[in-house]
């Protein structure tokens, strides 16, 4: 009986303990499925890295830096604080910003 109750438990407690929206977002930000993702992050209150790559991913650098920038300075050291960075120096590099890209 005690094992019955154990898988019950189990087998209810599952669901509750998958993947969140976050999981999604970065299963789509690091397979680089662009459109997907801006699709995703309209639909929910996305965090401000996904925001952030989406600008970044469809040339709009205004806004991918501000959401980069919040996202760095909300979780620094953070895999999205990570990927920031990179996205920003990659950024900055390319448009000739050499000073900012360090």
């Amino acid at each position: 009986m005690r094992e019955f109750v154990a898988f019950i438990v189990l087998f209810v407690a599952l669901p509750c303990c998958g993947a969140g929206p976050n999981d999604e977002l970065w299963a789509l930000y690091s397979t680089r499925q662009w459109f997907s993702l801006r699709d995703a992050v309209a639909r929910v209150n996305a965090p401000a890295f996904y925001r952030g790559a989406v600008a970044w991913a469809f040339h709009q650098p205004g806004t991918a830096e501000k959401q980069l920038r919040q996202a760095i300075n909300l979780s620094p050291g953070s895999r999205e604080a990570i990927e920031a960075h990179q996205m920003l120096t990659t950024w900055y590099s390319l448009t000739g910003q050499y000073r900012r890209a360090s």
